[in-house]
């Protein structure tokens, strides 16, 4: 009796030296070093990128000694860099890690096979961290280049890399319509990259505390913040003031935010959130995973999302922290300027204080910037009305020799003091700042709010690009008789900040993105501007329409192509998609069956017919290779007969005397 069982095993333990120096292999662990840039650390990328490199240039190994040592120095490395640390960064990395170190060790089908599915389910991995389009293209390569692997094991010594290749590819590509109708009309499970999965990347824009030159750090960076299109009435640039965070405990230094943090929830699922539709204007808001909870909305907004929470002084949250691209729909009243008496301020509704003490508003350090609160003593004395008073200090700022850099002084324990008196160079952190302080000084409830002001307009797209340069500070203070009014000090010293953007701001100093310079030849260089803008609009359409494609989309969706949304109506859908893929496949088979296969010369004699038929030569159906050639031969180019002979003998030798292929 034959043992099954005993062939399987041998099968699956049978050396694989001779695969050993398939380039695919290689190939796949260097596309998946390629994935995992951003998410593992950069020396664990370069290290294994190295070790997949050697292995290639020296298909038979390394000695055991060797492989020991690299495996334990790697391994080693590992847990020394992370310590006790254990997020699902650390994970991914390790398990990626472990697949590329069996490389080391590749003896066996079996061993090659582990390393292909841990290659698959690391790809899996890196899907939680990025969703964009090209990094799906990216996973995509890597699971044809796995299939590859897998059925070059199954089909043996007569595996033929482009054939096989080739209908992996065309099986996939024939796969598209399937997903599409699968992923448009099956009912919708939230993806596992919606789940608030604890991440140990860092914070990125702005965060909960300000000193001076904190937010001009943020100005040497491109990145994306978010996107945010508009329905209906489009703003003015000047207009979007994105408040984010309300800043009101100063110690003489430092502005922070005093609501207590709440730090990491992961109580229950991420909520994609559903939409309200509204009449009226709103805006749509694609939001960087940044991990904080807060959001970026204009003055005056209300929600149309059912996953955002508002939080204290007109602010929104989210309930737990944005892992990942998150989006959310605002309805947006336009506030209503103070006039003449301020320019350039507008008065706030729903920003006053609801769960935290009103006195953080006037709260000063116990002692520091004497020269600022005796300032604003006498000038309170001489100006008992508010609005006068914040003119005054506007003025000041407008009229006298101060200045907005990227680049300024570094200033000591009363930093108020030297700015207003003695450097009088800075940036919207220290007019913002600084002005909160003079007017809690003088008795005028003031703070901090940072954000985001402005943005790039991408006309093709119709949708705002915000920056982590676009960062911007500026001051709420309430005044007597007209309550919460914005007042951005910057606008006094560099109108340009507000009215254009920061490049035009700083043009004179050429500090823009001076230490970036990718981020820099991106905008001095027209073509690679265009390119980075037809990318954002084809990752923006991907994550708008794709990544947070969930209920609400795809009831709208069916209600739109089908009339309304009803079970029964998906399933008649999916069962005719299934019905018409039946009968292509076996229209398929019997097409094939049907179909004589040709050989490679044969096919070449076809495709040389092609080429004739350009000269005005063809053969009729029922006419022999050999009597084409010889009607040819009185009648046409000495090359092309040259060329059509040449053909019709290897023909006649693969077909009448048994050539190879």
């Amino acid at each position: 009796m034959i043992d099954l069982h005993a062939q399987v095993a041998s099968k699956s333990k049978a050396p694989i030296e001779s695969f050993s120096g398939w380039p695919t292999i290689y190939v796949l662990g260097l596309a998946q070093a390629l994935s995992m840039w951003g998410i593992a650390p950069v020396w664990l990328v370069i290290c294994l990128v190295l070790i997949v490199v050697a292995l290639w240039l020296r298909p038979g190994g390394f000695p055991a000694p060797l492989r020991f040592l690299v495996t334990l120095a790697m391994v080693a490395w590992f847990f020394l860099y992370y310590r006790l640390n254990f997020t699902v960064e650390v994970a991914g990395s390790f398990l990626w890690l472990s697949a590329t170190l069996k490389l080391l060790e590749l003896k066996t089908r079996k061993d090659l096979t582990v390393f292909v599915y841990v290659m698959l389910y690391v790809a899996a991995v890196s899907l939680l961290f990025y969703q964009s389009i090209a990094h799906v293209a990216l996973q995509c390569v890597v699971i044809l280049l796995a299939l590859s692997i897998l059925l070059r094991l199954q089909v043996g010594p007569s595996y033929r890399p482009v054939a096989h290749f080739g209908s992996l590819a065309r099986l996939l590509v024939f796969s598209i319509p399937v997903v599409v109708v699968l992923f448009a009309f099956f009912p919708r499970i939230s993806p596992l990259w919606s789940m608030p999965i604890k991440s140990g990347a860092a914070s990125t824009g702005i965060s909960d505390s300000m000193s001076p030159g904190d937010i001009a750090d943020l100005a040497n960076s491109d990145e994306r913040a978010f996107r945010a299109s508009f329905v209906g009435e489009r703003p003015t640039r000047s207009e979007l003031y994105w408040r984010g965070l309300v800043l009101d405990e100063f110690d003489g230094r430092r502005w922070s935010r005093g609501a207590p943090n709440k730090g990491f929830r992961y109580g229950g699922k991420y909520d994609i959130g559903s939409l309200v539709d509204s009449e009226g204007d709103y805006y749509q808001v694609m939001l960087e995973a940044h991990n904080r909870d807060w959001l970026f909305t204009l003055e005056g907004s209300r929600s149309l999302s059912s996953h955002i929470e508002m939080a204290d002084m007109g602010l929104y949250e989210l309930p737990v922290e944005a892992l990942q691209a998150t989006r959310y729909r605002m309805a947006r009243d336009r506030p209503e300027p103070v006039g003449l008496q301020l320019p350039g301020a507008y008065k706030l509704d729903n920003v006053s204080r609801s769960k935290s003490y009103r006195g953080r508003d006037l709260q000063t350090p116990a002692g520091g910037n004497p020269r600022t609160r005796a300032y604003m003593r006498d000038l309170r004395q001489t100006m008992p009305n508010d609005v006068d008073l914040v003119s005054a200090v506007l003025k000041k700022f407008r009229v006298e020799d101060f200045s907005y850099t990227l680049k300024p002084p570094f200033l000591g324990k009363h930093f108020v003091d030297e700015f207003i008196f003695d450097s009088k160079q800075g940036f919207c952190s220290h007019y913002a700042g600084s002005m909160a302080f003079m007017l809690r000084a003088a008795g005028i409830p003031a703070r901090v709010v940072v954000g985001y002001q402005g943005g790039e307009y991408v006309s093709d797209g119709d949708y705002y690009i915000v920056r982590q340069y676009d960062a911007h500070g500026w001051v709420e203070a309430n005044l007597k008789g007209l309550g919460w009014v914005r007042i951005d000090p910057t606008a006094s010293v560099a109108p340009s900040r507000v009215e254009q953007n920061l490049q035009e701001a700083v043009s004179e100093e050429g500090t823009f993105l001076q230490d970036n310079v990718f981020a820099s030849l991106r905008h001095e260089v027209a073509f690679l501007a265009w390119v980075s803008l037809k990318t954002d609009q084809l990752n923006y359409q991907w994550q708008k329409y794709v990544v947070n494609y969930g209920q609400d989309e795809q009831y709208g969706l069916i209600k739109k192509l089908l009339g309304e949304y009803s079970l029964a109506r998906v399933a008649i859908v999916l069962g005719g998609l299934f019905g018409v893929v039946s009968l292509l496949i076996v229209g398929w088979m019997f097409w094939r069956i049907e179909r004589p296969e040709l050989n490679v010369r044969q096919k070449r004699y076809l495709r040389w017919l092609s080429i004739l038929r350009w000269f005005g030569y063809s053969r009729p159906v029922g006419e022999t290779p050999r009597a084409f050639l010889a009607r040819m031969n009185g009648n046409a180019h000495p090359w092309l007969v040259a060329q059509t002979d040449s053909r019709t003998r290897e023909l006649e030798q693969r077909d009448y005397q048994n050539g190879d292929q």
